[in-house]
């Protein structure tokens, strides 16, 4: 137990710094761009989650791309990335077909469809897809759930590290006032009330949605020693939902809007269930397989 709040604590200091350098953040990418400082904000905190979660690991065990869950056998990383990026793609394809056949959401009428709109749409939602997966997997079922199974146990750094996979998607800070000078406080001074939203009855369906999606990782991470095909998974079903998002049109009139979380309109309660499925079906099939020698592939 002290380890767990231990772990807590310190996560919320990192958490915290990432407030404070959310400041130099936005001085130095205003020299290049204009960023809306409630994203800089995100993108300060991210850093300083990153940079806490290799040390956590170091910490705790030791800091190498094995205990990371980077290094498996070179012939490997592709099938794996594979499999993982196919069953994301899937697996949203599923969600999508049930909101739409439910009326929650139709096919767009206004899009320009061709050769080239499509090889971009494509290769944008592959990148960005890759891009967050290998992030988030590196900190959160990576490190994070590494090192805190050295320090508890596993069931215990499963539950509590898929929780917190959840709670950070809801971080919410405000945009400054119109006027309002930007400084080293502004983002220190709304750290409370930005973290005061991650649990609510209006986001509650979201949050549990993101709560089982962070276990099924957990599990994949657990069962196969890395997290090669957690970053496949995670980067088809962002993939995925780009491409949901593009062609396709949320309904705000429809019969079954309680479904949808008014987090995204996508997650929800019918993607709770739907994640439930999966993770219940994959939990099963864990009891139903020899353990998998790390490097190797357990399918």
């Amino acid at each position: 137990m002290r380890s767990l709040l231990t772990f807590l604590f310190v996560f919320a200091v990192a958490l915290f710094l990432g407030a404070l350098l959310a400041y130099p953040l936005y001085l130095g990418l205003s020299l290049f761009t204009n960023s809306d400082y409630p994203d800089v904000i995100v993108k300060a905190t991210q850093i300083c989650g990153l940079v806490f979660s290799l040390f956590y690991l170091k910490y705790c065990d030791k800091l190498s791309l094995e205990n990371i869950g980077l290094k498996i056998r070179p012939d490997r990383y592709l099938p794996e990335f594979s499999y993982g990026l196919l069953s994301g793609l899937i697996m949203l394809a599923v969600l999508a077909s049930g909101l739409i056949s439910l009326g929650i959401y139709d096919l767009h009428d206004g899009r320009e469809i061709n050769a080239t709109v499509i090889t971009r749409l494509l290769l944008g939602a592959l990148l960005t897809g890759v891009a967050v997966a290998l992030f988030e997997e590196t900190l959160f079922r990576g490190a994070l759930l590494q090192g805190l199974r050295k320090q508890t146990n596993t069931n215990t750094a499963l539950i509590t590290i898929s929780l917190v996979y959840a709670a950070v998607h809801f971080i919410h800070y405000p945009q400054p006032a119109a006027g309002e000078t930007i400084g080293w406080l502004t983002a220190p001074q709304s750290f409370l009330p930005a973290y005061s939203s991650v649990i609510s009855t209006e986001t509650l369906d979201a949050f549990l949605s993101l709560f089982v999606l962070g276990l099924l990782f957990g599990l994949i991470r657990i069962r196969t020693s890395n997290i090669i095909q957690c970053i496949g998974l995670h980067a088809g079903l962002v993939a995925g939902i780009k491409l949901f998002r593009f062609f396709t049109e949320y309904k705000p009139d429809n019969a079954h809007a309680y479904l949808v979380s008014s987090y995204d309109y996508r997650l929800g309660y019918l993607a709770l269930i739907w994640l439930i499925i999966v993770t219940a079906g994959y939990f099963v099939y864990l009891h139903h397989r020899p353990k998998v020698i790390p490097g190797t592939n357990p399918f």
